[in-house]
């Protein structure tokens, strides 16, 4: 018979990426705690073609949600791997060696950081956290009112200052870099909870400041845009226009150039698209 320690037992891998040169895979294995009530994350790294497995910042705690993943990712060039682990002021990038096992925390957002991308080029990264409470306390404010906002920044690397390129005002969903690294097509709405992914748009921003260019405006949901691999379109899930909490989420794709350019859209007959990912040679 199945029991209950049996099933508590069980090891689940949570989190998978493969290195940019396809010798390494990097993985995140969460066991459930009984004792501490919560899933406890660990980070391993072993050849694509078999063989023993290392563990990696053993004294580091590893970010656990139930959603999404641990965000791993590898550094462009291969030579390093993150994952977000928990910190004093909430989840932060932690960058480690696979051969040394030396590790780095990366970035100190006050807020924490709940989700963050490397830029192609390796210069920079990108993240997203929500700005410090100002003001009375929750309980005091106004029924209804937003929360502060979820916005995108952007820090130089190794060790430079991060700085919000999006305002206040808007409500940052996803994001990705373009190829060349100088700019970030990320989505937002204008309020948050349940409602606000329907009322979503996508945005680019030039890393360099300059004010943000609309490239998706319409209604419904318009999120998780993805440049193709010459940056000239974006792919992204949709409800195509419509608001309706049933609606499908179909895969939409448009030319990242311009605001609703060419949209093309593939229902899949009626579908949830969840992710995106473009073929290396942007045919697919």
């Amino acid at each position: 018979r199945v029991t209950i320690d049996d099933l508590m037992a069980l090891r689940t891998i949570n989190d998978v990426k493969i290195s940019p040169s396809g010798d390494r895979v990097a993985y995140s294995v969460s066991t459930p705690s009984v004792e501490r009530n919560a899933h406890e994350a660990a980070l391993f790294v072993m050849p694509s073609t078999g063989g023993t497995a290392k563990r990696l910042a053993e004294s580091h705690r590893i970010f656990t949600p139930a959603l999404p993943a641990p965000r791993l990712r590898w550094l462009p060039g291969g030579q390093m791997v993150s994952v977000l682990v928990a910190g004093a002021s909430g989840p932060q990038v932690l960058a480690v060696h696979p051969e040394t096992n030396a590790a780095t925390v990366v970035t100190a957002a006050p807020s924490g950081v709940t989700g963050y991308e490397w830029s192609p080029d390796g210069k920079f990264v990108a993240y997203l956290s929500r700005d410090a409470a100002t003001g009375p306390p929750p309980i005091a404010n106004k029924v209804g009112s937003n929360p502060p906002a979820t916005r995108l920044w952007v820090q130089p690397l190794p060790s430079g200052t991060p700085r919000a390129l999006t305002p206040p005002d808007q409500f940052v969903d996803s994001f990705s870099w373009s190829p060349d690294s100088k700019e970030i097509a990320y989505s937002f709405a204008p309020f948050v909870g349940f409602l606000a992914p329907y009322s979503t748009k996508i945005a680019g921003v030039a890393i360099d400041g300059g004010a943000m260019r609309p490239i998706i405006d319409r209604p419904g949901m318009n999120v998780s845009p993805q440049f193709s691999p010459d940056g000239r379109r974006l792919s992204f899930i949709t409800t195509s226009e419509r608001s309706g909490l049933i609606a499908p989420r179909g895969l939409s794709v448009a030319d990242a150039g311009a605001k609703n350019s060419h949209v093309r859209s593939y229902p899949m007959n009626g579908a949830w698209i969840a992710e995106i990912l473009w073929a290396p040679d942007g045919q697919s």
